[in-house]
């Protein structure tokens, strides 16, 4: 189940970064949208997804390492 949950974390990530310009979700935005049940358990996956190569952090900024962003 936290795989599952992960993996729409990730997703999650992914389109609302599409949607806002590549600005990063805050913790309560996955809460709001109904991803996460809190914002710890946001965190949480966060630590995991960032320790298996999936996202980087700074701060409050997610990069996906992935995804190659060219200004328009």
């Amino acid at each position: 189940m936290a795989r599952d949950t992960r993996s729409k974390v990730l997703e999650y990530i992914k389109l609302f970064m599409a949607k806002h310009g590549w600005n990063s979700p805050r913790h309560i935005d996955f809460v709001k949208d109904k991803i996460c049940t809190s914002t710890s358990v946001v965190n949480y996956h966060l630590v995991k997804l960032e320790r298996e190569g999936k996202i980087k952090r700074d701060g409050r900024m997610i990069e996906l390492p992935e995804a190659k962003w060219t200004p328009s």
